[in-house]
């Protein structure tokens, strides 16, 4: 396997896995805004992805960072949004070189900490995370305002 991190000439296969990504978290495919979705991110410089390839060059997976900062520290810290395996490459080490991968770049761009989020139920997901060093925070609580379901007045 190979991992390099994405530019636009991978926006075809970056956009494959994004939209099986998405299928996955239960939205319709849809290529064509999946490639331009990656394509808008990386040429406007708002995220960093990185692509895992197999040995035969193919696809496999994908990490997405995106850049926030701790106004406390004065420092960067990325968030880890999304990170993909295609289902035929799974539980065959792919994930946890993605995601040292992931922290190798953290440490290099001399982030203080990357976070995620998962989902409550996915006990597969938090144990890979945990055997790569990220630990659960609780002494804070999180809030989200959706701003697409009517709240904010125009």
């Amino acid at each position: 396997m190979k991992i390099v991190r994405a530019d636009l000439s991978h926006i075809d296969d970056l956009g494959e896995l994004f939209d099986k990504y998405r299928q996955f978290y239960g939205q319709h495919g849809d290529l064509s805004t999946a490639k331009r979705f990656i394509r808008d991110r990386l040429w406007n410089e708002e995220s960093v992805i990185f692509l895992v390839m197999s040995s035969a060059n193919q696809p496999a997976g994908f990490a997405q960072l995106y850049p926030t900062y701790s106004s406390v520290s004065m420092r960067r810290v990325w968030i880890l949004n999304d990170v993909f395996i295609d289902p035929a490459y799974r539980a065959s080490g792919y994930a946890k070189a993605l995601l040292d991968k992931v922290i190798e770049f953290g440490g290099q761009s001399n982030a203080l900490a990357l976070k995620l989020a998962i989902a409550a139920d996915n006990d597969a997901g938090k144990s890979l995370y945990e055997s790569c060093g990220f630990s659960r925070i609780s002494q804070f609580d999180h809030y989200t305002l959706r701003l697409d379901e009517g709240r904010i007045s125009k």
